[in-house]
């Protein structure tokens, strides 16, 4: 009998434990387009935010001596206070301010200045494995796309869906 109500005990103080704990928003964030993906990461330090926005984009989809894939990373700081974000991207002479929200599991971040909503991106919850998988997917696409054009320039691939999927093009 002492057993159980130790055990209830201990599960109640358990429970309350876990109920006054703070939310913890995810710190690794995605978003990929049909020729893009970014990759913020950071560390939360009692609001303040420190980490890397890492970049891949298209690059030379044409040549075989190009690289097919162009790669940056780059620092971030900011703050986040109650699901507000406000991320500085970049070094000093390049810096960009975005601004944005923690919302039901997504991040949409809006760069500024921005005088309409369209300048917005929506970022999901991602980790550095799925960055590598997306531009690797990104980057096989490319290749793809070298390959046909060089085999059959009248059916080339014109993009790069997010799933690594191919777009055709009429090759005019």
């Amino acid at each position: 009998m002492k057993r159980a109500a130790a055990f209830v005990a201990t599960l109640a103080f358990l429970i309350t434990l876990v109920g006054c704990s703070a939310v913890t928003q995810p710190t690794s964030w995605m978003h990929a387009d049909g020729g893009r993906a970014t990759f913020l990461s950071w560390t939360n330090t009692n609001g303040t935010l420190k980490g890397t926005a890492e970049f891949a984009s298209m690059g030379d989809t044409t040549s075989a001596s190009g690289p097919p894939v162009i790669k940056s990373s780059v620092p971030i700081s900011g703050t986040e206070a109650n699901g507000k974000i406000s991320l500085r991207i970049g070094r000093s002479s390049t810096r960009q301010s975005v601004r944005g929200t923690i919302d039901s599991g997504s991040l949409r971040l809006t760069f500024l200045p921005s005088i309409d909503s369209d300048n917005s991106e929506k970022f999901k919850p991602a980790d550095a494995v799925e960055f590598t998988h997306q531009v690797a997917s990104l980057t096989a696409c490319i290749l793809k796309q070298r390959d046909t054009a060089t085999a059959a320039p009248s059916k080339r691939v014109v993009g790069c869906s997010v799933d690594g999927e191919y777009v055709y093009g009429d090759g005019g």
